[in-house]
C-alpha cells in the first residue's frame, strides 16, 4: 500500500509494506491495528533521527518492525518499496527473525512470514462461562486485549500490571483483578488500591 493511513482493522495479524515514512506519529496510527510486521520507508531519516523514530514503539509492542533506505524506493509508493527497497534500520524483533541491514524487501517479508509461521501464541483468552448475561473471560493480560474485551456485558478476571492498566480495565467493566506483584516503585501493587 502506498499509504500507511490505509491500514486498517482487516490488517490485523499481517505483514504490512507501505510507502509511508516510519516515523513515530505514522507508527502510533498503524500500531492500533496490531500487524504482525511492517515495512515502511525511513523519509531521508530527518533530523535525531525522526524518519525511524517509530521502531521503538513497534518493538514495545512486539511488532517486527523495519525500514527502507530512503535511496532504494520512492516515498509514498508501496509498490516500489515492495519491489526496490532495502532495509536501512530495524527493531530487534526483526533482527531476530532474520532481518538485516540491507536486505530486500521482498526478501525481508519473507523472513516476517517465517517468524509468523513459527509464533508461538503466550497469552490468549478463554471463555470459561457465557449465559445470556454475558461472559466470563480469563486473560493473562489486557494489552492487545481490549478490542476483545470491550464489551461491557462481560466480566473478565485477568492479570493486571499496575494502576495505569487497571484503570482502564476498570473503566472497560472488570471485575476482578490481580495484584501485579513487586515491580519497580510498586507499581504492581497499586492496582489492589483502585
Amino acid at each position: 500500500m502506498d499509504s500507511g493511513a490505509a491500514v486498517s482493522a482487516a490488517d490485523k495479524g499481517q505483514i504490512v509494506v507501505a510507502g509511508s515514512h516510519c516515523s513515530e506519529f505514522a507508527a502510533r496510527y498503524v500500531a492500533k491495528f496490531e500487524p504482525f510486521g511492517i515495512v515502511l520507508h525511513e523519509a531521508g531519516r530527518g533530523k535525531n533521527d525522526a524518519g525511524i523514530s517509530g521502531l521503538p514503539l513497534f518493538q514495545a509492542l512486539g511488532t517486527l518492525a523495519a525500514a527502507v533506505d530512503g535511496m532504494s524506493a520512492h516515498i509514498g509508493e508501496g509498490e516500489d518499496t515492495y519491489n526496490h527497497g532495502r532495509i536501512s534500520a530495524l527493531n530487534q524483533k526483526a533482527s531476530d527473525a532474520g532481518v538485516e541491514i540491507g536486505v530486500p524487501v521482498k526478501e525481508t517479508a519473507r523472513l516476517m512470514f517465517k517468524a509468523k509461521e513459527q509464533a508461538v501464541k503466550v497469552s490468549d483468552t478463554a471463555v470459561v462461562l457465557e449465559n445470556e448475561s454475558g461472559r466470563v473471560i480469563l486473560a493473562d493480560t489486557i494489552i492487545g486485549r481490549r478490542s476483545r474485551l470491550h464489551d461491557r456485558k462481560h466480566r473478565r478476571c485477568q492479570g493486571c500490571m499496575g494502576k495505569w492498566y487497571c484503570i482502564e480495565c476498570k473503566r472497560i467493566g472488570c471485575e476482578l483483578w490481580r495484584k501485579g506483584g513487586h515491580a519497580c516503585t510498586g507499581s504492581g501493587q497499586e492496582a489492589a488500591a483502585i
